[in-house]
């Protein structure tokens, strides 16, 4: 198990990860931002320390704002960090444009048909209004085939996981530009900020 206590005083919160006993295909979405960037590294990491023998593979999903350029330095970093192999990398690419904001749920959805996983793990946050404009975000909810263990967390503890985890190369490597740069304007840009400030943080990609 994993546990840690996370956030700024004025909001304590527990992240706790469990992954199954038995060796299973598990999958892990990585975008290249901050969220997932961390999810992969504690379930490599998990795996690693309690010997259980998951095959861990990373999704892309390759759209032209951000995965397709950011998520391979995220899998290399973690890779190199904890001595792994390269891993092979399950791809997907949308024949048609889907709204950033489902685009994970799509893919889960797609994963799930293929049968090419037992669980796949999604690092999903809570998301504030003042950082989802003209954006309809729903809570996500574990079920039996897809899990979103930051559901309870925000962008300021994420940051918090990632300082108290000794990991800050993922804040030099990770984008979260809705435009897949940094505009410092749309809202993955101004959640970034804006939880960078509540940790009292200096944010290194700018």
């Amino acid at each position: 198990m994993f546990e840690i206590e996370l956030g700024p005083e004025t909001d304590k919160r527990y992240l706790k990860i469990n992954l199954p006993t038995r060796p299973k295909k598990l999958g892990v979405m990585v975008s290249g931002g901050l969220d997932s960037a961390i999810l992969y590294y504690i379930i490599q990491k998990l795996n690693i320390d309690h010997n259980l023998n998951h095959t861990i593979c990373p999704i892309v999903i390759l759209r032209e704002e951000g995965s397709k350029t950011h998520a391979d330095p995220v899998i290399e970093y973690v890779n190199e960090s904890l001595n792994l192999p390269s891993q092979i990398i399950e791809k997907l690419d949308f024949e048609q444009k889907i709204p950033p904001h489902l685009e994970v749920k799509v893919a889960a959805s797609i994963m799930k048909t293929r049968k090419k996983f037992d669980h796949i793990f999604i690092g999903l946050i809570i998301t504030r209004p003042e950082h989802a404009i003209d954006i309809d975000v729903t809570g996500p909810v574990d079920n039996e085939f897809v899990l979103f263990p930051f559901a309870l967390l925000e962008k300021c503890h994420i940051i918090d996981l990632i300082h108290q985890l000794n990991v800050q190369e993922l804040f030099n490597i990770t984008i979260s530009c809705d435009k897949g740069n940094y505009c410092g304007k749309c809202n993955g840009c101004r959640e970034r900020a804006w939880g960078f400030e509540i940790m009292n943080i200096v944010d290194t990609i700018k």
